[in-house]
């Protein structure tokens, strides 16, 4: 069986929508066996328990070095001559770099087909870029500092 060797172009932006893929140059490249965009996979996701995470990106990048595309080839060295080849137009959008800009009133909802997604718990959610809220607490901080 042959070894073939694959490598993944990555997106440069944080928080971009990808406007167009060309493969068409990385595909004629000599010793290419296969060029996959988002398009390719029929938007799969992966994820440890909410499978939110597309194996590649799927017309929006959500944070830089996210997978775009990816090249199998007879090296890697023809891989990342492929990579090289693949144009992606993007439109770079404003990204949410804290909590506090990401549950604002008006605030662009990050994962808009979020109710879609495997592994989501069925619960209300205080804001659509909030999947859950978590407190615990025990005894009081004032008794415990106390105690040292």
């Amino acid at each position: 069986m042959e070894h073939l060797s694959e490598k993944c172009l990555r997106s440069p932006h944080p928080y971009a929508r990808i406007v167009r893929i060309d493969t068409s140059r990385a595909v004629a490249v000599r010793g290419v066996h296969a060029v996959l965009t988002g398009a390719d996979i029929d938007n799969r996701r992966v994820g440890r328990m909410l499978r939110d995470l597309p194996i590649l990106a799927d017309g929006v990048v959500r944070f830089v070095g996210q997978k775009v595309a990816a090249v199998a080839a007879e090296s890697l060295e023809v891989a990342e001559a492929a990579l090289a080849e693949i144009q992606v137009e993007y439109e770079p959008m404003d990204p949410l770099l804290d909590v506090d800009a990401a549950v604002a009133d008006g605030a662009t909802v990050l994962h808009p087909e979020f109710d879609t997604y495997e592994g989501r718990v069925e619960r209300e959610r205080m804001h659509p870029n909030l999947v859950a809220r978590g407190t615990w607490g025990k005894g009081s901080v004032t008794e415990g500092g106390a105690l040292s």
